[in-house]
């Protein structure tokens, strides 16, 4: 089944967790499981690109090749956009199964497709230079996506949160990125706050990838 194995562990994941908030809090089953499918698809998404950066760069064929570093970057980026388009077919299921229908809103989509692919290229970069200077980091890295996953509304509800909804949810940026994309696909416009942070959040995180980028592309040689 070749990459189909993510997809098919990803479906189980979704049934898992959706059979789990259905038990839990009664939640309704057309609410609950395509806001989860479109949460753990692009979460998914997320983690890969973190977790490939933090070894990005520890490559001896640096050392004998002349390939830029920018260009194993785009490696990790187109790589883990084709296991998107694998697990989309979870997505495509779902709505098909439940006859969720798209409308305009869709087109927000767009946004939330430029905000991906910036924060992609930029996080691979400055994760990677960060994890090849300092190979402690990989660790906490990994132990801190575990901690985000919790308490980021990918598996649930932010409705179900009675205080802290600033922290989680308002100003939490790996759910606003989420929510540039699953909004749309669930037909809802993207809302001012949304649009704003992750404007702001790419634009910043592009400028210091930029910088990094500039200053450290010739030093990393010597740290591999």
């Amino acid at each position: 089944m070749g990459p189909f194995w993510i997809t098919l562990s990803c479906c189980v994941l979704v049934l898992g967790l959706t059979f789990i908030n259905i038990s839990l809090f009664s939640t309704d089953l057309k609410v609950i499981l395509p806001w989860i499918t479109t949460g753990i698809i692009f979460w998914n998404y997320i983690t890969s690109i973190i977790e490939d950066s933090t070894k990005i760069f520890d490559n001896q064929k640096l050392l004998n090749i002349p390939i830029k570093l920018i260009d194993l970057v785009s490696v990790n980026v187109f790589k883990n956009i084709i296991m998107l388009f694998h697990n989309l077919i979870v997505v495509i299921l779902v709505f098909l199964f439940l006859g969720i229908k798209l409308n305009l809103n869709f087109f927000f989509i767009f946004f939330g497709i430029v905000i991906f692919v910036i924060n992609s290229y930029c996080i691979s970069i400055l994760f990677g230079l960060l994890c090849l200077r300092f190979r402690d980091f990989i660790l906490i890295i990994k132990n801190a996506i575990y901690l985000i996953f919790l308490i980021t509304p990918i598996f649930w509800l932010p409705s179900s949160l009675s205080k802290n909804t600033l922290v989680l949810v308002d100003y939490n940026i790996i759910f606003q990125i989420i929510q540039s994309i699953r909004d749309p696909l669930l037909g809802n416009k993207l809302n001012s706050n949304c649009f704003l942070i992750n404007s702001f959040f790419s634009t910043l995180l592009l400028l210091l990838a930029f910088f990094f980028y500039n200053k450290f592309k010739k030093k990393a040689l010597f740290w591999i």
